[in-house]
């Protein structure tokens, strides 16, 4: 199944799941910025700063998206056994783990924005 049929399918199948999956996944992010954002109060980040970042991250995960329906395409994981799904979500989890740090460092870790070791958790 080509990658945008499977983008397509988690929109339309089930709106309910996709409104639980946004929520779940927007509310953490938007407490740990507003705790980050008042702990940086020495040289705190200019705003369109954060929300690039921010958009790098969403941006992150539509990438590791690509890379992970690669991953299922090469080791034809839709036909494993049940008991490798573990090693194929860890597999999936680094691989967007990487892909969004690649962002970060790319864009932001080789700029005088990060003057603080804190800006590190602010950027990832």
């Amino acid at each position: 199944m080509p990658l945008y049929n499977e983008i397509a399918l988690v929109f339309h199948s089930s709106f309910t799941v996709f409104f639980y999956a946004l929520i779940g996944g927007l509310i953490p992010s938007l407490i740990w910025l507003w705790f980050w954002l008042h702990e940086d109060n020495k040289h705190s980040e200019p705003r369109h700063i954060i929300l690039l970042i921010f958009l790098l991250g969403m941006a992150g995960a539509f990438i590791s998206l690509f890379f992970q329906h690669v991953f299922n395409w090469y080791f034809n994981w839709y036909t494993i056994d049940i008991t490798h799904y573990k090693t194929v979500n860890l597999i999936f989890v680094i691989i967007e783990e990487v892909v969004k740090f690649a962002c970060a460092y790319v864009v932001f870790f080789r700029t005088r924005l990060f003057d603080e070791p804190i800006d590190a958790f602010l950027y990832l």
